[in-house]
């Protein structure tokens, strides 16, 4: 939520639900009165090693796709169990989408949650 990331911005008009515009909404939304380095706020900005096993959601067109891969990167640096899942030009929120993609992050995420 900081976009701190500057490679963000070359995502941007790959992602028309998330544009910097929507991010400013979300990001005031999201963060309510809370600083944006909170890691409550930006994960990145925490120690994520004693984290549960998370799942990553991502596409390669999504706005967030260089800190969801930041993200990636740092969990496996610190040795935190996680997923990610990359989906091709998929843009923010494609799971909630009717597409095929979504049906197949719909499956994993079952079995997720099965497990």
């Amino acid at each position: 939520m900081v976009l701190d990331n500057p490679v963000i911005f070359d995502y941007e008009r790959r992602d028309p639900m998330l544009a910097s515009k929507g991010f400013d909404v979300v990001r005031e939304i999201w963060s309510d009165d809370k600083d944006l380095n909170d890691p409550i706020i930006s994960p990145l900005y925490d120690d994520l090693k004693n984290l549960g096993k998370i799942s990553i959601f991502t596409g390669t067109h999504e706005a967030l796709f260089p800190d969801n891969m930041k993200l990636d990167q740092k969990l496996n640096e610190q040795g935190a169990a996680h997923n990610t899942y990359v989906y091709p030009k998929m843009n923010h929120v494609f799971v909630l989408m009717p597409l095929p993609e979504a049906k197949d992050a719909h499956q994993k995420i079952m079995e997720i949650i099965k497990n």
